[in-house]
C-alpha cells in the first residue's frame, strides 16, 4: 500500500508521515503507526459506539453469491430488491464525477466500499477511505478492483488525519446518523475540504416516518403519537434518537451544512420506500414469482428504475419520497 506522505499527516501533532517497509512514521514527533495487511492503523476510538449492528453482511459475496448472512437467496424478486436497497451509495459518484477528474477524494466513514466500483471512470487520482471497523476495510480490501490508488485507514472521524484545506472532494455515506455530535463532524469535513471542494453526504430522510403504515400504526396505538413526532424532529432529541437510527427532514440537513459554511448546490432524495411493512410492491412481485412468472424479478426490477426516476423527476412531494437524501454541497 503505497500513501502520499505529504498527505497523511500525525494523530499526535499534526505533522506529516513517512513510509517505512511495515509503517509510518511521524517525522516530526517519531510516533509509528503500522500497517496491517494493507491497512494503516491510525486510532481505535475506544468506546465508540457507533450503533451498527455487530453481525456484518458481507455487499460483496451477497452481490456475487446471493448469500444473505449465510442464506442464499432463491427469489430473483428478493435478490433484486434487496440489491436495490444497497446500490443507491452509488449516487455519489454520479453527483461527484464531473468534478474528480485528477482529483483527491476522501470517504470517511467507508464501511465495505460496495459502491467503489463506480468511481472507476472518474480519472479520480487518489481516494483515501477512512472506517473504525477492521472487518468492513478487509473486505474492501480483499475485493477492490479499481483503476485508481485506493488507501485504507483504520481511522475514526472525529480527527481526520488530513490537513486542513487539503481534499477535493469528500464522500460521507450514512455516517452523519450515527454520530453523538453532527455539527462537529460537518466542520471537521470543512477543515480537510479545500476551498471550492465539495462535499457528496447521504442520510437517512424523514419521509420514512410519512408512510401510510405510520399513520395505520397511529390508529392502532395513539398513545405511539409522541414516539413518532420525535422521529420527525429527531435533531431536537438527537441523544434518543440516536438509538434508533434517525432520519432528518431535509430542511434540517440543508440547514445544518449551511451552518458550517457549506453552499448546497444539489439536494434529493433516493431509494423509494418499498420496503414498508405492508410492502405492496414487493408482495405483489414475490405473488407473481410463486405464481410462475419468470420475469418476475426483472419487471420488478424496471418497476424500481421507475420509482427512481419519479424522484429524480423533481415533482413537488415526490421528490422527497425516498427514504435516503443526498446533499451535494460546496466549501
Amino acid at each position: 500500500m503505497k500513501v502520499n506522505e505529504t498527505l497523511l499527516c500525525c494523530q499526535a501533532c499534526g505533522i506529516a508521515l513517512k513510509q517505512n517497509q511495515r509503517s509510518f512514521e511521524c517525522i516530526y514527533c517519531s510516533k509509528i503507526y503500522p500497517v496491517d495487511k494493507g491497512i494503516l492503523v491510525i486510532e481505535n476510538e475506544d468506546n465508540v459506539d457507533l450503533r451498527i449492528n455487530d453481525e456484518l453482511l458481507d455487499l460483496y459475496r451477497f452481490r456475487f453469491e446471493k448469500l444473505y448472512f449465510d442464506r442464499a437467496i432463491e427469489s430473483e424478486v428478493e435478490f433484486v430488491g434487496r440489491v436495490h436497497s444497497i446500490e443507491f451509495p452509488e449516487f455519489h459518484a454520479e453527483l461527484l464525477r464531473p468534478v474528480l477528474k485528477g482529483k483527491v477524494v476522501a470517504d470517511l466513514g467507508c464501511g465495505q466500499l460496495p459502491y467503489i466500483h463506480a468511481f472507476s471512470s472518474s480519472g479520480l487520482k487518489e481516494y483515501y477511505a477512512f472506517d473504525l471497523n477492521r472487518e468492513s476495510l478487509d473486505i474492501a480490501w480483499r475485493n477492490y478492483r479499481g483503476s485508481f490508488p485506493l488507501h485504507l485507514v483504520q481511522c475514526g472521524v472525529k480527527k481526520v488525519p488530513l490537513p486542513a484545506n487539503s481534499i477535493d472532494a469528500i464522500v460521507s455515506s450514512e455516517v452523519i446518523e450515527h454520530l453523538d455530535r453532527p455539527l462537529e463532524y460537518l466542520q471537521e469535513i470543512h477543515r480537510i475540504c479545500k476551498v471550492g471542494g465539495y462535499l457528496s453526504i447521504s442520510t437517512p430522510c424523514a419521509s420514512i416516518y410519512l408512510y401510510p403504515h405510520n399513520f395505520f400504526g397511529l390508529l392502532k396505538n395513539p398513545l405511539s403519537a409522541k414516539q413518532w413526532w420525535q422521529q420527525l424532529n429527531a435533531h431536537k432529541h438527537w441523544k434518543a434518537a440516536l438509538s434508533w437510527h434517525p432520519a432528518l427532514r431535509p430542511s434540517i440537513l440543508r440547514s445544518w451544512l449551511e451552518r458550517t459554511d457549506f453552499s448546497v448546490v444539489r439536494h434529493e432524495t433516493r431509494l423509494w420506500y418499498y420496503g414498508t411493512p405492508l410492502q405492496p410492491a414487493w408482495g405483489f412481485f414475490k405473488w407473481l414469482e410463486r405464481a410462475g412468472v419468470k420475469s418476475a424479478g426483472a419487471i420488478f426490477s424496471r418497476y424500481l428504475r421507475v420509482t427512481e426516476r419519479l424522484l429524480r423527476a423533481n415533482i413537488p412531494l415526490l421528490r422527497w419520497a425516498g427514504i435516503r437524501q443526498f446533499a451535494l454541497c460546496r466549501k
